[in-house]
């Protein structure tokens, strides 16, 4: 597989890419193909006064990653290949690396995208407020009815609620709550759940998972999510009140009880932990004092 990516015999998708070991494949590729941008983009970073290998490294390996899976040169990258790969990046990296833009700004003081380039590439990836709409078709719900009724909710909401409430609610709702219900009920189409089915997902959301849903680790704020469900039919049953032909055929029981929407332990369990980390660091207060002063 190296001299075929090196040659751009092969263009592999960022899927297959990003979960190979770079040191040796990567470090190939740049040395067969365009040996000169990335030693030019190598000068670029000393120019600007970086220092560490590491982060060298890291850009020059995005940029081998771009080249790799786009073909060409160095000097034909675009913004739009700088904002697909953050995005792969997030797909399928966890390694925490996902906000590092050294790359794009390396290639940009290269003249790499004109003149006019904007300096940052957060700057490109910030797609402002999305409606209510856009919201919910990001958690790709299959049910068209529900899907159009958690719009409806979201816009008479939109009026009462900030931008950053507002998304919460729309992947608490269409995310962690229906998208959830569909993966684990295929077909279902109502809000009326049984008992099973409110068990089986109250216990799911209690545990953030991850792509494979395995659990990882207990969710702190799942009262949140058990907050913003138990509202969302509370509030189809009252405007049912005043338009039922529009809200009435969606009312049904809540699948959330008080107790799920109490915090107190949450908090309780998160002052203990503040509580904790005081006493293990309160004994190196004095070298820290010391250290100081020298």
């Amino acid at each position: 597989m190296i001299p075929l990516l090196g040659g751009q015999v092969v263009r592999p998708a960022y899927r297959w890419l990003l979960r190979q070991r770079p040191s040796q494949l990567l470090a190939h590729i740049r040395s067969v193909t365009d040996p000169d941008g990335f030693a030019a983009l190598k000068d670029q970073y000393t120019a600007t006064g970086h220092a560490g290998s590491n982060d060298c490294n890291n850009a020059l390996n995005r940029v081998t990653w771009i080249v790799t899976h786009k073909g060409g040169t160095i000097h034909e990258v675009t913004i739009g290949d700088c904002v697909e790969l953050q995005h792969a990046i997030g797909e399928h990296q966890t390694n925490g690396y996902h906000g590092k833009h050294l790359f794009y700004a390396l290639l940009a003081s290269l003249g790499v995208f004109g003149p006019n380039a904007p300096t940052r590439l957060k700057t490109v990836m910030l797609s402002g407020q999305l409606t209510p709409e856009a919201l919910v078709d990001r958690q790709g719900i299959t049910c068209t009815a529900i899907r159009d009724l958690l719009v409806d909710y979201l816009t008479e909401r939109a009026v009462d609620v900030d931008y950053t409430t507002l998304e919460d609610m729309a992947r608490t709702l269409a995310g962690l709550f229906w998208r959830d219900l569909e993966k684990h009920h295929p077909g279902i189409d109502s809000l009326r759940l049984d008992t099973d089915t409110v068990t089986a997902w109250r216990e799911r959301v209690r545990m953030v998972r991850d792509r494979r849903g395995t659990p990882i680790r207990p969710r702190v704020n799942a009262h949140t999510v058990f907050s913003w469900v138990r509202t969302f039919y509370q509030d189809l049953a009252r405007w049912a009140a005043d338009e039922p032909t529009r809200w009435g055929p969606w009312v049904a029981p809540c699948p959330v009880r008080d107790s799920d929407t109490d915090h107190s332990k949450n908090r309780a369990r998160r002052k203990a932990a503040m509580d904790q980390r005081t006493r293990t660091l309160l004994p190196a207060l004095p070298a820290l004092v010391k250290a100081v002063e020298r």
